[in-house]
């Protein structure tokens, strides 16, 4: 039976976001990349439920090119 701990942080800045996500994967290499795996699904949902609200388009082509990729897979 695994233990699950979440633990929060507050960054300033691409660097340091990018910085911090180096060192929290060589600490923890998988759950790192679960979280940011589903900190990008949920920010891609965010993004396709409020881009019309904000008035950004007025078709379903650019709500349905708005994706996540990883690059490391």
């Amino acid at each position: 039976m695994g233990v699950s701990a979440g633990f929060s942080v507050k960054v300033q800045g691409q660097e340091e976001l990018i910085a911090l996500l180096g060192r929290m994967q060589k600490a923890a290499p998988y759950q790192t990349k679960e979280a940011v795996a589903k900190a990008a699904v949920d920010v891609q949902k965010y993004a396709k439920q409020n881009i019309t609200a904000v008035g950004a388009v007025d078709t379903g082509l650019t709500r349905a090119n708005i994706n996540q990729w990883s690059a490391d897979g």
